[in-house]
């Protein structure tokens, strides 16, 4: 038996992450929560077309990536992050029974990825927090 291609990886959680994000949030914070302690905190802003994700510096915002629908494709999204080439994450493809709209607005929702891990999604006080089984991380939207 052929072990199942990796679906979740960082990228996959923190594109999925910022699409858990209420529709109505136009900036909002995606903390990566280590389970070591460690935070690491991004700016995520909607678009029009979309999302830019930013680091901050003190006081600078500096572009790290884009994230897009694909063009004619239902829940397909497209990542350009720096200088790497662009990537897909087709998530009707990735995900059981995906539904943007059930992310957007589930209290609590279990989701199945074809490689067989579980992710974790939870609202709590205007956040939502997607932890995927056995990872090393919890991803926050606030």
């Amino acid at each position: 038996m052929t072990p199942a291609v990796k679906v979740v990886s960082d990228l996959f959680m923190i594109v999925l992450s910022i699409l858990a994000a209420p529709s109505d949030m136009k900036e909002f914070r995606l903390d990566l929560i280590q389970h070591s302690g460690q935070v690491e905190t991004v700016l995520v802003r909607r678009t029009d077309t979309g999302f830019i994700w930013y680091d901050q510096t003190g006081e600078k915002l500096i572009e790290r990536g884009t994230i897009r629908p694909a063009a004619d494709k239902k829940d397909v999204y497209l990542l350009k992050l720096d200088n790497a080439p662009e990537q897909t994450f087709d998530f009707p493809a990735s995900l059981k029974d995906f539904s943007l709209e059930g992310l957007r607005k589930a209290t609590r929702l279990d989701l199945k990825a074809n490689d067989g891990v579980v992710i974790y999604v939870r609202r709590s006080g205007g956040a939502v927090y997607l932890t995927p089984q056995n990872g090393q991380a919890t991803y926050a939207c606030h």
